[in-house]
């Protein structure tokens, strides 16, 4: 793994004009912003997104980046901040500036959004004939940024399209030999490196951007420097040691050729849905999803660090919340295929009638380093890997399986009858435990004569002209 250093390169195709209609703010702008090949950082788009690297980063210091988030006011530097700080009253603070400042503020779906956005684990879904798609969730520790609805419309989209899901940092263009001025510190040597997507649906959405964190901080870890906000980063994971540490401990090299190129391409990749469902198929309840953290290389460090994490990744995922929103989408990613292959009308209809709001702008062009370390000067490793979703869906029709204290042959009429009138998104209680309330959304609250979910989120849309 690699640090990144230095200013973003932005590199990217030219976009259309995107129309930005925040809501009601004094200190709100609403330009419209074509972004073009660019090495200088731009104005970020108000309120919804801007870059996702600046030129500094976030401040170190907590009182610091509290105040840099709250000045910069987008939804990645809200995001930033409850990434390194998820608990505390100004983490609820930039939790309540993304429910209260990103949708729409009709009352009835304000209130839904209050509630559905705090789903932190999937769990399923159900299709209604009469009421179309419903989103099951839970609330977990609550450390996690608000859950957005763009993500599951692009999931769609990607499920839709048959497109593959993940991001990968792939190419690595010409290094440069570079000597510091400060001769405490190692030589290294510079280099730009690619952000791809498998799918061009992806590129400049919300879910793009969480698992394009999801990979940096992956690189992060295994470098301990953070690669974004500029300072050494390590896990309190008891065995936790970076590559760089771990490359420390391994014996001389004694073939005479004094090459030490320890390449090494580490990953996240979903290898295990499992869902279970009724005969009619009209319940998808989740019955195991999987992560792993993979590695292909020769040599012990990257294949040691990998197999580190996918031993710890729950403990990693509540010590650095990207990890647990990487699983959270997934899921999406997941029940999306499930709603595409079962109901493709549904999915269709929920494709077309939806405003997508929240655009984060990736770059595709980051500039690296490759540290030259302990006293090694051809030691290198490099910024490889990714994170990488495949349709790995399995079915299985399981009517009797229980959620809580419900079955999934029940769990249809079951969720609608603790719906209260006609609310988008309400609670429902599957059992006696406190971890089987449920959070239901109703994301197709389509009858005929009602309004659906994409008038209702027209208000703040932020929709390409």
């Amino acid at each position: 793994m690699a640090m990144l250093a230095g200013s973003v390169l932005w590199s990217c195709a030219r976009q259309e004009k995107v129309a930005i209609t925040p809501t009601a703010s004094p200190s709100s702008r609403e330009p419209s912003v074509s972004p073009g090949i660019s090495t200088a950082k731009l104005d970020p788009i108000p309120r919804y997104g801007g870059y996702v690297l600046t030129a500094t980063g976030m401040p170190q210091h907590r009182g610091a980046a509290y105040l840099w988030a709250k000045n910069t006011g987008t939804l990645v530097a809200y995001e930033t901040f409850l990434r390194k700080y998820p608990d505390g009253e100004d983490a609820n603070f930039f939790r309540s500036q993304i429910r209260t400042g990103f949708l729409p503020q009709e009352e009835d779906w304000h209130e839904a959004w209050l509630l559905y956005s705090k789903m932190e684990i999937i769990d399923g879904a159900i299709c209604d004939p009469e009421e179309g798609f419903i989103l099951l969730g839970r609330p977990a520790t609550g450390r996690l940024p608000p859950f957005f609805y763009e993500d599951l419309i692009v999931a769609l989209k990607c499920s839709l399209a048959k497109e593959k899901v993940g991001v990968t940092m792939n190419r690595i263009f010409t290094a440069r030999f570079k000597t510091p001025n400060d001769p405490r510190q190692a030589p290294y040597e510079e280099y730009e490196t690619s952000v791809d997507f498998y799918s061009k649906i992806l590129w400049n959405t919300h879910i793009a951007y969480v698992l394009f964190e999801g990979d940096r901080m992956l690189k992060s870890l295994g470098s301990g420097y953070d690669l974004f906000l500029r300072e050494p980063i390590r896990s309190k994971i008891p065995g936790f040691a970076t590559e760089v540490e771990m490359e420390a401990l391994q014996p001389p090299d004694l073939s005479g050729s004094g090459v030490r190129r320890q390449y090494g391409r580490v990953w996240i990749e979903l290898t295990s849905v499992r869902i279970n469902t009724t005969e009619q198929r009209n319940v998808a309840m989740f019955g195991d999803v999987q992560l792993e953290v993979r590695a292909e290389s020769k040599y012990p460090p990257p294949i040691k660090f990998a197999k580190h994490m996918q031993e710890n990744y729950k403990a990693y995922g509540e010590e650095f919340p990207i990890f647990g929103e990487v699983e959270r989408a997934a899921r999406v990613v997941a029940i999306a295929r499930w709603l595409a292959e079962t109901y493709p009308e549904v999915a269709q209809k929920l494709v077309d009638t939806s405003h997508e709001q929240a655009k984060v702008f990736v770059p595709q062009v980051i500039p690296g380093q490759a540290v030259l370390a302990h006293n090694e000067p051809t030691y290198r490793s490099w910024l490889i890997g990714g994170v990488y979703f495949p349709n790995i869906n399995r079915t299985q029709v399981a009517g009797q399986t229980k959620v809580g204290e419900t079955t999934l042959d029940d769990m249809g009429p079951k969720v609608l009858q603790a719906r209260k009138g006609n609310v988008p998104a309400w609670e429902v209680v599957l059992g006696k435990q406190k971890d089987n309330k449920f959070l239901a959304w109703c994301v197709s609250s389509m009858k005929p004569g009602e309004k659906n979910v994409a008038r209702l989120h027209e208000g703040a849309a932020v929709c390409a002209r």
